[in-house]
């Protein structure tokens, strides 16, 4: 046998971590404040960063349903006011046949038909497709198949597609729902299949109908339809776009109208979630944020759990430990509690899923429903797990590791030296410098939110209800039947009790509804590429009223605004500013789009106030209302106000409308207080959550700032029973702790600020009336930092003001 095989065997690097575990979780369960502090502030941050990445997977990382969405581009017309507008038919039409850039195009235009059936009808959101659209996106039904050409003709067949939310739901999924009937607006329609959930944009519709719409015989300057195209192969979305911006040249030249449009075509992955990646992009940088302050606060935990350990450290290597021995068994002792805060985290971050589901408003129902987790979350809590225990665990393992004799001897405060607590203020300034961006951040949106409701909509929200109903086509083909339905209700609304005033309108303000064209004003002549773009309301009278919407001068509309009579029109005052100078258009006439049009010129009887009809952070646009009564809409909005509650005013209102036509639905019954409110949800969603990461940021920061001064000022015992001895009051002892943590504080603020503003221009598109570098918003957050950071000292220097000089130096 040789020498080698008679020697003892080393230990491996590795062996002894089953033991070092064990130790380590004894020494945690003994140390159970510690450890509990330990496992808390890991949980909550790991928890938060874990509940936000569910939101990033579920939104960003999975693929999307759709086939090659890389091929997708949408498709917008440019107006010279309306940077990205619908599309007509007969332009998709060009597009297709004329342009060699794409392969397929498919339309879709959004409505709402009432589905009747055993009870009470109900609204179903529908869209409307062309044949083809869902081969065109890659999206193959769940079950059936979709229209045809044939069926998608004027005067086609009545046919359908359910929406899979909408036949899970209302249908309970029935396998066999193909080949049956829906009675949708008061006609039976044939079920051909099931549209595939997909969480993005249409994913909420329950209702897909064939378009059925001739090219030829549609106006072309009718813009309504919302185009996705499919590139053809090796087509660049630049390509694309050059191509059909040819075949809108060659349109100009047969409609000379058209020499002002454009084209716009953009990525149909940036369209879906360019919104999305800003936002949690944003919420992502904050979570990362608090999830440094607490590996740094840990490691300051450590480092100041570990000077207590001086002494058996140094024994340790003194009987002849080597160091990596020692800093293997403290960084598994950080590895344990990593474990167990991130496994903790997880269940925070699983509760904290549904609550974020909740509180962003998310485009689609599909899409809060996706937010869940996987596989790829598990992963990601794994690798997190891995990341806190480097981040906090590695450096105060290696610096404890590194022991000394004079610990033996006792000598504590030598042991600990200054190069440990320079250490610690710099990490406690880190966290410092970290929490101010989320604190500026929150403090930056929820003031805009706070400025957005103080902002005068151009209407009186308060006691005021509006509700919606959808006037299906097949039964209310024409003006005639349109007016005669408005003509019936209106005045059953007006008569109910405590109602003063009702009207109707196409497009109420804030309902991401709008309808906008040309118009000629008599007397003045425009260039055809700079021709005057307005909103066209159409509104009965009662409508101004009922809003609150102020009357600037002449009149509003009255019962005797009537089909058959004079032409009239409202504008209001930003109108007069563009197109009259301020000066009063009062006997002027206007007329709505194009001269070939020949549509009546309309005298201008009164001038309303401005409405911020596309959200509260919008400029007013020039409007111009019509008579409801002289042009008609199937779309329509009743607005009451009343001081009767929501719930028995709509139920009055449902029971009316069933006298007039029992096959209508009303829906979004809701106050308009509420739609101001709901107008804001986006940024104050964000501003909620990022207030509460904040919170926990600048408490992170406070525990850690509260830790390093207690440690500091039971370290330097003799030193402040000297300071006390030697006659120093009380109050000197205090302010000496309290301006280091002060001077810690001041350091942390300056080197975060820089942080701090690039995260509030990250949220400008959030922000309103207020600039990403605010300075009484920096100030304010600041300021605020500042005095957490001032009352986390106070316990550390009160009691240090309790030091007995005599026991101090006895005990030294």
């Amino acid at each position: 046998m040789s020498d080698s095989s008679a020697r003892p065997q080393s230990p491996s690097a590795l062996s002894g971590i089953g033991k070092d575990v064990r130790v380590a979780v004894r020494r945690l369960l003994k140390d159970r404040g510690f450890t509990a502090t330990a496992v808390l502030t890991l949980a909550l941050a790991t928890g938060a960063t874990t509940a936000v990445f569910t939101l990033v997977n579920a939104v960003l990382l999975r693929p999307l349903a759709y086939r090659a969405p890389e091929e997708l581009v949408r498709i917008y017309d440019v107006h010279p006011d309306v940077a990205r507008a619908s599309v007509s038919v007969p332009d998709a039409h060009d597009w297709i046949t004329r342009s060699r850039s794409l392969s397929g195009l498919a339309l879709f235009a959004g409505s709402n038909k009432s589905l009747s059936g055993d009870g009470e009808p109900i609204r179903a959101s529908t869209q409307r497709m062309n044949a083809g659209a869902l081969r065109v996106l890659g999206l193959p039904p769940l079950l059936g198949r979709e229209f045809t050409e044939d069926e998608d003709r004027v005067g086609g067949p009545a046919v359908a597609m359910l929406g899979e939310r909408f036949w899970r739901k209302q249908f309970a999924g029935r396998p066999d729902i193909v080949g049956t009937t829906v009675r949708l607006d008061g006609t039976d329609h044939l079920v051909l299949g099931v549209v595939r959930e997909q969480p993005h944009w249409l994913g909420d519709s329950d209702v897909w109908v064939p378009l059925q719409n001739d090219p030829t015989k549609l106006p072309r300057g009718t813009h309504f339809m919302n185009a996705i195209g499919r590139l053809a192969p090796g087509v660049t979305v630049a390509a694309a776009q050059k191509d059909l911006l040819s075949v809108l040249k060659a349109i100009a030249l047969e409609v000379p109208d058209y020499q002002h449009h454009g084209i716009l075509v953009v990525p149909w992955v940036d369209e879906l979630l360019g919104e999305a990646r800003a936002s949690l992009g944003a919420l992502g940088a904050v979570v990362g944020l608090v999830l440094l302050i607490a590996c740094v606060n840990l490691a300051n935990l450590l480092l100041a759990r570990g000077a207590a350990r001086r002494r058996e450290v140094a024994v340790r290597m003194a009987l002849g430990a080597d160091r990596w021995r020692i800093a293997r068994s403290l960084l598994v002792e950080a590895g344990v509690l990593s474990v167990v805060g991130t496994a903790l985290g997880l269940l925070v971050g699983w509760v904290g899923s549904s609550v974020l589901r909740g509180a962003l408003p998310l485009r689609a129902p599909a899409l809060a429903h996706a937010v869940t987790l996987d596989a790829r979350v598990l992963a990601f809590s794994v690798g997190l797990c891995v990341l806190t225990t480097v981040l906090f665990g590695v450096l105060p393992s290696l610096l404890l590791a590194r022991g000394d004799l004079a610990a033996v001897r006792g000598e504590m405060r030598a042991a600990l030296g200054h190069r440990t607590e320079w250490l610690q203020s710099g990490l406690v300034v880190f966290e410092v410098a970290l929490a101010l961006a989320p604190l500026l951040g929150a403090a930056l949106v929820l003031q805009s939110v706070q400025r957005l409701l103080r902002q005068d909509p151009g209407f009186r929200p308060e006691q005021a209800t509006a509700f919606r109903v959808q006037l299906p086509q097949e039964r209310y083909p024409d003006d005639a039947s349109r007016r005669a339905m408005v003509a019936a209700f209106l005045p059953r609304l007006r008569a109910l009790p405590g109602v003063s005033h009702a009207g109707a309108i196409n497009d109420l303000p804030l309902s991401n509804s709008n309808t906008n064209g040309n118009f000629s004003i008599e007397g003045q002549l425009f260039d055809k590429a700079h021709e005057p773009a307005i909103e066209y309301r159409f509104a009965s009278s009662g409508y101004i009223e009922a809003m609150g919407i102020p009357l600037k001068e002449g009149r509003t509309f009255e019962d005797g605004d009537r089909a058959g009579g004079e032409p009239v029109a409202l504008v209001n005052l930003e109108a007069v500013r563009r197109f009259w100078g301020g000066k009063s258009p009062i006997g002027g006439r206007i007329r709505p789009g194009e001269e070939e049009d020949h549509k009546p010129w309309r005298r201008i009887v009164g001038v309303v106030g401005d409405v911020h009809h596309n959200g509260l952070g919008e400029k007013p646009r020039a409007e111009m209302y019509y008579p409801l009564d002289q042009d008609t809409s199937s779309r329509l909005t009743f607005v009451l106000r009343s001081r009767e509650s929501l719930a028995p005013l709509a139920s009055a209102a449902r029971r009316e409308l069933a006298a007039v036509d029992p096959g209508l639905s009303l829906f979004e019954v809701k106050s308009l207080e509420h739609r101001v409110s709901e107008s804001v949800a986006a940024p104050r969603s964000a501003g909620v959550l990022l207030g509460l990461f904040a919170g926990l940021a600048v408490v992170l920061a406070a525990a850690g700032v509260y830790g390093v001064l207690a440690f500091s000022v039971a370290q330097r015992t003799r030193e402040i029973g000297i300071r006390m001895a030697v006659g120093a009051s009380a109050r000197s002892v205090r302010w000496w702790v309290l301006r280091r943590a002060l001077s810690l504080a001041g350091i942390g603020i300056a080197a975060g600020l820089g942080g701090a503003l690039l995260l509030g221009h990250s949220l400008e598109r959030l922000l309103y009336g207020v600039a990403p570098s605010d300075p009484p918003t920096a100030l304010a957050a600041a300021a605020m930092l500042s005095g957490v950071t001032l009352a986390a000292a106070l316990l550390p220097a009160n009691r240090a003001t309790r030091v007995d000089p005599q026991e101090a130096l006895r005990a030294e």
